[in-house]
């Protein structure tokens, strides 16, 4: 009989530092792996065995079991049959055969349950990813064919084509994006080993360099100047808002409730990291025109996205009416912008990070001291030179006396 084994695979590493604990069967050479369904850290495994881990009792029991029940179908398929004339894969499908007959009873599984499992266990963004890559996907193959489509139906030159197919509609980065949600769907398929098929072993996806997304100022003060309507003009509002609160995105805006003593406290739902913001001299006069009585900002939409959409596609309108070559402009610039602004007023990188809530600037923060008076003076810094084209002389003596260069 093939020899058996119990390993922990630590190849694939969780989030939690755990690593799946697999039987292997050797068979010509190499290892054929099957699932136990035991997570454990790796230095809790010793020869065969789980000890130390609190629940080492009960997941000893399981992999017994398992590792039994594999060596007793392998008993029953040398019965029929030479071992030595079996591929990986015909050997690895008759033991799954013996040991788990009622998944051969099942129809294959569905990509679109993958991607419905992968949605479940994420946040909103991602999610929202999720959903695009799959809408390709069931574009490129027609509805009715993704309906019934299955982890073995795709191969790596369909996958191929699925990337040029989005190629057409997005760009290079987004597209690489998508595939790499569609992926993920069949590494989560081939790790609970509901396909062996993985097209994208050999796959290699160009990128290309993210395009800055900043106004430097004359463009700023240009867009902030154009001539608009009211309901142009909130979203404008909405955008110089976002510019004056360090670049706060449009989700945690929507969110956020109204300034308490002078600061908007949010958590940011990236990251989920709170925030501390000081609302400055034009940022509370535009909170005097679009602030809403219990969220930062009024909710005209009844969604955050339709908000968001709405809100883009009148900066948009705006923005061509800066010129032809004037940049399109979504909320998300005043982010880039603001980090842009600061550095050319040579604030340095440490601040300019932490205002953004940058981890570097956390580990930065080892060495250089920045509080929460520094971001504040940064802020009032990029302020007075957007609206009084001011430039101060000494920038660390702007920023605090107290800050380490």
């Amino acid at each position: 009989m093939a020899h058996v084994k119990l390993t922990c695979d630590t190849r694939t590493i969780k989030n939690n530092g755990t690593s799946p604990v697999k039987v292997a069967v050797a068979h010509r050479g190499q290892y054929i792996y099957f699932s136990t369904g035991v997570d454990v850290l790796p230095f809790f495994f010793n020869d065969g065995r789980i000890e130390g881990d609190p629940n080492a009792k009960q997941f000893n029991a399981i992999l017994r079991k398992r590792l039994g029940e594999i060596e007793d179908a392998l008993l029953n398929i040398e019965r029929t049959q030479r071992l030595s004339s079996l591929s990986h894969k015909q050997l690895r499908e008759l033991i799954l055969r013996e040991v788990e007959p009622e998944r051969f009873q099942k129809k294959p599984s569905l990509i679109s349950d993958g991607f419905e499992h992968q949605r479940a266990n994420v946040k909103y963004s991602t999610a929202l990813s999720y959903r695009l890559a799959e809408s390709y996907l069931k574009r490129f193959v027609g509805e009715r064919k993704y309906a019934d489509l299955t982890y073995d139906d795709l191969d790596a030159k369909m996958i191929n084509k699925l990337y040029d197919y989005m190629r057409k509609n997005v760009s290079v980065n987004s597209a690489a994006i998508y595939i790499q949600k569609v992926k993920s769907v069949f590494n989560y398929a081939i790790e609970e080993e509901l396909t062996n098929n993985n097209p994208f072993r050999k796959l290699k996806l160009k990128r290309e360099s993210t395009r800055s997304r900043a106004l430097n100022i004359d463009q700023l003060r240009k867009f902030l100047n154009v001539e608009c309507d009211y309901k142009e003009r909130e979203a404008l509002l909405i955008f110089e808002l976002s510019l004056l609160l360090l670049g706060i995105n449009f989700t945690d805006m929507y969110h956020a409730k109204p300034p308490v003593k002078g600061r908007v406290e949010y958590r940011r739902a990236k990251t989920g990291k709170a925030y501390s913001v000081n609302v400055g001299k034009r940022a509370k006069e535009v909170l005097a025109i679009i602030g809403g009585k219990d969220r930062l900002i009024q909710a005209r939409s009844k969604t955050r996205q339709a908000a968001i959409i709405r809100t883009n596609r009148r900066l948009a309108e705006l923005s061509e009416r800066c010129g032809k070559d004037f940049p399109t402009v979504t909320t998300y610039w005043a982010r880039h912008t603001w980090a842009t602004l600061a550095a050319s007023l040579g604030i340095p990188r440490v601040v300019i990070g932490a205002a953004l809530g940058h981890t570097w600037a956390e580990t930065t923060g080892i060495y250089v001291s920045v509080n929460e008076a520094n971001i504040d003076a940064a802020s009032r810094i990029v302020e007075e030179y957007i609206y009084e084209n001011k430039r101060p002389s000494n920038i660390f003596e702007a920023i605090a006396d107290d800050f380490v260069r």
